[in-house]
Parts: C-alpha cells; sequence; structure tokens
C-alpha cells in the first residue's frame, strides 16, 4: 500500500518555475532482516514486507515524517501562509479532521495546514483514482517487479514520469 501526496500544479514566483503539483508517494512496508536462509536469500539480509493493514498510528507517522516535510520544502512559498488541505478519503486509518498533531506539525514548519475528509463517491475529490492510478496500471504491462523493492521503485518511477498539463 502507498500514500501519494500530490497538489493543483501552480507558478512558483519564487524560483520563477512551475511547480507540478508532485509531491511525493510512500510505500507502507517494513525492512526487516532475514532470520533464516531460503532459496529466495541468506540469512542476515534485509527483507522488505508490506504492512497489510495500516494502522491509524503507522498513518499519522507517514504524515508527520514524510507528507508535512515534503509539503513544506516542495510547495510553493507564497503559498505556506494560504490554508494548505491535507484531502484524505474516509478510511477507518485515517485521522479526524481536528487533528492537534497534524495541526501543530504544520505550525512547526510555518503551514497552515488543515484536514478534510472527501465525501463518499464524490468525482471532484477523487483526482489521483481517475488520474494517477489509473495511468500506473498501465505499467503492469510494460514492467514485471519480481519484489516489493522493485515494485516501490517501478511505482516511484511512474510518479516522476508523470507529464503534468500545464
Amino acid at each position: 500500500m502507498f500514500l501519494a501526496a500530490v497538489a493543483r500544479p501552480r507558478k512558483d514566483t519564487a524560483k520563477n518555475s512551475w511547480f507540478d503539483g508532485k509531491l511525493g508517494i510512500w510505500p507502507f512496508v517494513e525492512r526487516k532482516i532475514a532470520q533464516r536462509t531460503s532459496k529466495n536469500r541468506s540469512a542476515g539480509t534485509i527483507e522488505t514486507k508490506t504492512v497489510t493493514a495500516v494502522t491509524r498510528a503507522e498513518y499519522v507517522t507517514m504524515l508527520l515524517d514524510n507528507v508535512i516535510p515534503t509539503i513544506a520544502a516542495k510547495f510553493p512559498r507564497r503559498n505556506h501562509r494560504n490554508v494548505i488541505y491535507l484531502q484524505q478519503d474516509n478510511a477507518k486509518s485515517h485521522i479526524k479532521e481536528d487533528d492537534l498533531l497534524v495541526s501543530e506539525a504544520g505550525r512547526q514548519l510555518r503551514l497552515n495546514l488543515r484536514l478534510l475528509c472527501q465525501p463518499p463517491n464524490s468525482l471532484d475529490f477523487k483526482v489521483l483514482d481517475l488520474g494517477y492510478f489509473r495511468s500506473i496500471q498501465t505499467l503492469q504491462h510494460e514492467e514485471a517487479p519480481r519484489s516489493y523493492d522493485e515494485l516501490i521503485a517501478a511505482v516511484e518511477k511512474s510518479l516522476s514520469d508523470l507529464k503534468i498539463e500545464n
């Protein structure tokens, strides 16, 4: 499972360039040392395992450690003082709109963050579902990852290769 973050593309006047809106995509995985030797790897090799059910704590950690710092680093500076909405679907592991940890993390980075839960079945808020996730489904025919690490690399490459129309 991955957590993807995108924004509306916009002009970055401070850098005199175009912000493409791609913030990042992060996998929910655990890296562990293999205890035993198998036909696929020897003992002591670092294995990547997927997190089968993302908990609320793991989701919050992903927001605090990856998403919010990336917003502060990549989002155009002129937009930092505006309200930045972190839109999430209504999955059980997601947090409430008035979560204090996220607000405080944003304040520490001088961001005005607000959480927003998307309404059910609203096409207006399904940018990732209708655009990006459909485009990466075509990758399954072009690439054949044999491990989780190869899959993660392919998904990250697909985001970087995604063309954004200005």
